[in-house]
């Protein structure tokens, strides 16, 4: 049985591996730049969701528009634009915002699926097209094998047009026809309907230049957390406020209170000077704000914390905020 850990260590392992963008998928008049980490932190502790997930998150990894030198990126708007229906039969078990494109991972307990969601001009679907035809809710879609133009990377998938320039893809690594049927039956149970990316804290400051650009949740049988990742005009993720359920002290940290709760600042990795985090025990969980650049000092991220207001119960998710007044405006 594979630990969270392990789960992690695939992911980033997949990520430093990886080609930075998919030409295919991808708006070709619209370059991106790849993120720190994968589209998914982490998927259910087994072998084959591990291996799916994985290849999808890094085919698709984070991106957002090319912006000229010192234009900060816009704000994403935390919240999804469908959902699925449950009686599929498939657990969430984590979902990505981006800037364009909307990505949750599924399992049915034996096999995962991972479907993007892609905003109106974001895909260009001339390879989907040279597929079967099928339909998808009364859309056009095509079943399709996108390996070779995806490097081998994503298999046979069904792809729809679930709106006027606005397309889905639902993706396997299976090398084999007869994943049609669970493929078109996910697509089936996906209905576009808004919803918000809901997490346990509400922000009442952020330092000058930081936009939300990156939303996270994670359930299922790893570990529950929720993340919001914040860029500035020069560099992408430079700001994560997290709060899960597992969590521990940094080792040689530096401790403090903030609201009453106890903490520290320390370095998740000892190996990187620029990484360095404040992390506080909360009622239920952990609150991690990691820095990924030296211009964001300790004094400002106990400001961060100290303005933050913590759900009446973080395990909770009926408590919890919409992630789009989550953060300052």
């Amino acid at each position: 049985m594979r630990t969270p850990d392990d789960v992690r260590d695939a992911f980033l392992g997949f990520a430093d591996r990886a080609r930075s963008e998919v030409h295919l998928l991808l708006d070709e008049s619209a370059p991106r730049r790849r993120s720190w980490r994968p589209v998914a932190a982490a998927v259910a502790a087994t072998a084959a969701v591990v291996t799916l997930v994985a290849a999808l998150a890094v085919a698709l990894a984070p991106h957002r528009r090319a912006l000229p030198a010192g234009v900060p990126p816009a704000a994403v708007p935390m919240r999804f634009s469908f959902t699925i229906d449950p009686a599929a039969g498939y657990t969430e078990i984590g979902t990505t915002i981006l800037d364009g494109l909307q990505v949750i991972n599924l399992t049915d307990g034996q096999e995962g699926r991972t479907l993007h969601v892609f905003a109106p001009g974001r895909f260009d679907p001339t390879a989907a097209m040279k597929g079967a035809r099928l339909d998808v809710n009364g859309q056009p879609g095509y079943f399709v094998d996108l390996s070779q133009q995806q490097g081998g990377v994503v298999g046979y998938s069904v792809v729809w047009e679930y709106a006027p320039t606005a397309w889905a893809v639902v993706g396997s690594t299976q090398e084999l026809p007869e994943v049609r049927q669970p493929e078109l039956a996910v697509a089936k149970a996906v209905h576009f309907v808004a919803r918000p990316l809901r997490v346990p804290f509400r922000m009442g400051y952020l330092p000058p230049g930081l936009v939300v650009t990156r939303g996270y949740e994670q359930s299922g049988s790893l570990p529950e957390e929720r993340e919001l990742s914040f860029s500035d005009a020069a560099r992408d993720d430079v700001l994560r406020v997290n709060v899960g359920r597992d969590g521990d002290w940094f080792a040689h940290c530096t401790r403090v209170v903030v609201h009453g709760y106890p903490g520290c600042f320390g370095h998740p990795d000892p190996a990187s000077d620029q990484e360095r985090a404040l992390r506080l025990k909360v009622p239920g969980g952990w609150l991690t704000i990691d820095r990924f650049s030296a211009d964001y000092s300790d004094a400002e991220l106990r400001k961060i914390a100290g303005s933050m207001t913590l759900a009446p119960n973080v395990n909770d998710p009926s408590t919890w905020f919409a992630g789009d007044t989550a953060v300052p405006h």
